[in-house]
């Protein structure tokens, strides 16, 4: 009976050892366990770094494209004044044209009918005394 006992704790101490090959241990899988997290963690730390710089690239990137936009505001606010400024420039000028214009002309009226007026009387002359325009034009 000693024997089978004995044979049978052989038994039992050899099954509950653990396995003799280091693939099939359970150290071996939670070694291995392990080192793929502590990997993975590094890993995951690489990318979180390189989000890190993106993030900060971006961030300045954004923040010249605000300045530029605020810029090119501030450029087309300047230029649509001076498009306004040139607009009421371009009026004025071309009221001013009118005026003379009308000047101009009102003075060409005047001095058209003085001319005329001038040139009745001396037709009215003329025809009054016939006589006396052949005895001047000798």
């Amino acid at each position: 009976m000693t024997g089978i006992f004995q044979l049978l704790l052989l038994v039992i101490a050899t099954l509950a050892s653990e396995p003799s090959c280091p693939a099939c241990s359970k150290y071996d899988y939670e070694e291995k366990v392990l080192e793929r997290m502590i990997r993975m963690e590094f890993a995951f730390e690489k990318v979180l770094d390189e989000n890190k710089a993106v993030s900060k690239s971006v961030q300045l990137d954004l923040t010249r494209i605000k300045e530029e936009n605020e810029h090119l505001h501030a450029t087309v606010d300047a230029l649509k004044e001076q498009q306004e400024h040139a607009e009421r420039r371009l009026i004025s000028l071309m009221e001013e044209v009118e005026r003379n214009q009308s000047s101009t002309l009102e003075n060409v009226v005047t001095e058209s009918n003085n001319t005329l007026k001038h040139i009745s009387a001396a037709f009215n002359v003329i025809k009054a005394h016939p006589k006396m325009v052949s005895c001047v034009a000798l």
